[in-house]
């Protein structure tokens, strides 16, 4: 039986974010400590840096 995906918003996804950032913690300890997938995680961190690094330019 296959699991559904949860649904994140923008402004879940940036609150995760934002509580990874403030942990010190490694992308997969992260993760893996708020039971998220690694992969989710590391899309959403990609996503967020690339979305910053064209706002500073």
């Amino acid at each position: 039986m296959e699991v559904p995906m949860a649904k994140y918003s923008k402004e879940e996804k940036e609150r995760w974010i934002e509580k990874f950032k403030n942990s010190g913690l490694s992308i997969a300890s992260w993760a893996r400590k708020n039971g998220l997938p690694i992969s989710t995680v590391t899309g959403w961190v990609s996503k967020l840096d690339k979305k910053s690094s064209t706002l500073v330019r």
